[in-house]
């Protein structure tokens, strides 16, 4: 109950010691429900009692009240605990922690207190039989949650769709079952079933899409399903970066891989994913000086190991990439002073002297070197003096 929490918080640990024993924000983001810490039988310990200490002053400070949906809707997005922490509430976890600290300390805890009247109650609407493949669904759907109960999920998921092999939730959500044991070649089917039946949830495009990414490969493949998810959840930072990852391969279209990545961010300011895809697209659409800060700024921050990596070897392939470009500029702009000074030629041939020397004149800066250049100022020298005895 509240008062067990808030005896616990203010009697059994004392406030002098309240700093040694709360939980790190970061580990108790990432407590799950197979976390031994979360099946304590008594509930009483200072993982409940911390857990709605934050919730309770997320939802009465009035600051904080504003910017707790910016926070949930950035962790439905797939950011990181630690990221929505910043890009919701703009100050890192252990600023957090010690806020919460404070208002555990504070002389009370406010409330609401509301007037029966007040409270605008829905009228329920008539109930109605459900089908049976939707019940073996949401029965599969409570044991999923359970690590213990996983092979009963599964055989409920399984029931379901033997009565209803249309049912795209059971068939969603079994391949989640899959996917979290590690049976990929099953949650990939189950994925694609739930997609063939035109799923609305828009979860399983982007998980499916993420498999197929993941592979290294098809990204052609790929992409109307990040569409997709995108389509269902435009709010989903996840599935615009998914989306905008397809076009890494695309040599036509990398203008609408980027739009999709900048919107990415513009969700999750701190996605790391999608800042890294977009410094390669940048890259390959001849955006040098771009993409090479971005992809320094991102390596200067993260704390990825992996993504350190990538980036150590990003950096030089795009210097590279750069060197080829300039290369390439040079060469065509060498072959067409090559065309313009044959064209020049053949106006001399045809005593036409003056249009000569303006088609050289348009060759002398796209020359690749001081040598050519002499030769055709030397051309030119040659012309005018013609051009002067007559």
């Amino acid at each position: 109950t509240v008062d067990a929490h808030l005896r616990w918080l203010r009697d059994e640990i004392g406030l002098g010691s309240l700093r040694k024993r709360l939980i790190p924000l970061r580990d108790l983001f990432a407590i799950t429900s197979a976390s031994p810490i979360y099946n304590e039988k008594t509930r009483a310990g200072v993982f409940y009692a911390q857990s709605w200490a934050l919730v309770h002053y997320l939802t009465h400070d009035r600051g904080r009240r504003d910017q707790l949906p910016r926070f949930l809707g950035l962790l439905r997005s797939g950011q990181s605990p630690a990221d929505a922490v910043a890009g919701a509430f703009g100050m890192s976890s252990s600023a957090l922690e010690q806020a919460l600290r404070t208002y555990i300390r504070g002389d009370s805890f406010s409330y609401y207190a509301y007037k029966l009247g007040e409270l605008a109650i829905a009228e329920l609407p008539e109930p109605s039989a459900m089908p049976h493949d939707a019940v073996l669904h949401q029965l599969g759907f409570l044991l999923v949650h359970v690590p213990e109960s996983r092979a009963d999920a599964e055989r409920f998921f399984q029931l379901s769709i033997a009565a209803n092999d249309r049912n795209t939730a059971a068939h969603a959500d079994l391949g989640r079952l899959y996917e979290g044991t590690g049976r990929m070649a099953e949650a990939d089917a189950a994925y694609a079933r739930a997609v063939e039946l035109g799923s609305d949830d828009a979860e399983v495009y982007l998980l499916a899409g993420s498999r197929i990414l993941r592979g290294g490969s098809g990204y052609t493949k790929a992409r109307p399903l990040f569409q997709r998810a995108t389509e269902l959840d435009p709010t989903s930072a996840a599935a615009w970066c998914g989306l905008g990852a397809t076009y890494l391969a695309d040599e036509v279209d990398g203008a609408t891989g980027i739009a999709a990545l900048k919107k990415s961010l513009e969700l999750n300011p701190n996605g790391e994913d999608a800042a890294f895809y977009l410094a390669q697209l940048w890259a390959n659409e001849g955006n040098f000086d771009a993409a090479r800060k971005l992809a320094q700024r991102l390596l200067a921050r993260t704390t990825d190991a992996g993504l350190k990596k990538q980036l150590t070897s990003l950096l030089p392939s795009i210097d590279r990439q750069e060197s080829a470009a300039a290369w390439n500029k040079t060469q065509t702009a060498a072959k067409e002073a090559v065309a313009l000074l044959f064209k020049a030629s053949e106006k001399v041939d045809a005593g036409r002297y003056v249009e000569a020397l303006a088609l050289i004149d348009l060759a002398l800066p796209k020359l690749p070197n001081e040598e050519t250049r002499k030769k055709a100022q030397s051309l030119r020298e040659m012309i005018a003096a013609e051009m002067r005895k007559r």
